[in-house]
């Protein structure tokens, strides 16, 4: 799986100068007529913006937001007769995206600048704990902000087919690669815990498989009073028993 390609390079060609009077400005790209229009910082947050709808739609999400840095820097922008160069780099996990605003005519100008981006996705999140080696059966989509989760986060339940959980995950958490892992073979002549439920009796025992399987197969596992039943593998070292056995 390969969840880790977030932030994007480009370099797209915007227009002239006004300036700001506030400390610090902000909008969402859907609604930003905040900002001074026909300007060149206008012109910026439109390209910042264009970055985003890349990223939003690439993870699904919505409501992209930008919020302008140091605000003297961009009052400073000098005019620029045939259009100014933004040069965007990688994002920062905080949300922080440098800026390199130049003109390549005669002035020959170039001045770094930065913004804060954020946007809403939806991810995985577990809908209770998960023990550690547990198939991932019970989770839900949380809408949250990009800025706001790691690196890796999951975002569709058919890609953690024949995955497990790495570690102890809690309730709330968002699913993201570190938390899982391939679910492992269980193989013959391993120890294993038998679960047994009812909607009243939860019974636990213990026995041997007599076949490898990974999680969800359904396999022979002998109890220790030398009984044969058929169960279904759970995780690396637990299976449950099948109705009616």
């Amino acid at each position: 799986m390969n969840f880790r390609k977030y932030y994007l390079e480009i370099m797209i060609h915007v227009g002239s100068f006004m300036f700001l009077s506030a400390d610090l400005q902000a909008g969402t790209c859907s609604d930003n007529s905040q900002f001074p229009q026909q300007s060149t910082q206008q012109e910026v947050v439109n390209s910042v913006c264009a970055h985003l709808h890349s990223l939003t739609e690439q993870f699904n999400g919505r409501e992209p937001r930008v919020q302008l840095l140091q605000l003297e820097r961009w009052q400073r922008l000098p005019s620029c007769a045939t259009g100014v160069e933004v040069g965007l780099s990688a994002m920062s996990h905080n949300g922080k995206l440098p800026l390199v605003v130049s003109c390549p005519d005669s002035d020959n100008w170039q001045h770094r600048l930065n913004v804060k981006v954020d946007f809403t996705l939806p991810v995985l999140v577990a809908a209770r704990d998960v023990s550690r080696g547990e198939r991932l059966s019970q989770l839900r989509t949380d809408d949250v902000a990009f800025t706001s989760v790691k690196p890796g986060f999951l975002q569709a339940a058919d890609k953690l087919d024949g995955y497990v959980a790495s570690r102890k995950i809690i309730a709330g958490t968002v699913i993201n690669e570190d938390l899982v892992k391939k679910a492992g073979v269980l193989r013959r002549g391993q120890p294993v815990t038998i679960v047994a439920q009812s909607d009243t009796v939860l019974l636990r025992t213990t026995g041997v498989a007599m076949e490898n399987g990974r999680v969800n197969d359904i396999i022979r596992i002998q109890k220790d009073n030398g009984r044969t039943i058929r169960c279904r593998v759970i995780n690396e070292g637990e299976v449950h028993t099948i109705s009616g056995q």
